[in-house]
């Protein structure tokens, strides 16, 4: 079963951007997400996330929006991001 947008950022609570991709998995870990997403953010092709879209796009959720429309949305509020994929 995919994952919603929602569940994704639910596993970025918390986190402070920038971060390294080791801090963002522990974190993502720790708010439960699957061991698969887990392992996603480890294996990054990066060492650090700039802000939660990079990590959402590195966990496999969709963004939907190009790249600095996503981020206002998302950093907007912490209410749940509508992505028009869904």
């Amino acid at each position: 079963m995919e994952k919603s947008t929602e569940e994704y950022q639910r596993y970025l609570q918390g986190i402070e951007f920038p971060a390294s991709k080791e801090e963002v998995a522990s974190a993502a870990e720790s708010n439960g997400a699957p061991q698969g997403v887990v392992q996603k953010l480890k294996n990054a092709n990066r060492e650090r996330f700039d802000d939660s879209v990079k990590a959402l796009q590195a966990m496999g959720g969709c963004v939907g929006l190009p790249g600095e429309l996503s981020v206002m949305l998302l950093l907007r509020d912490s209410g749940p991001f509508a992505c028009p994929c869904s």
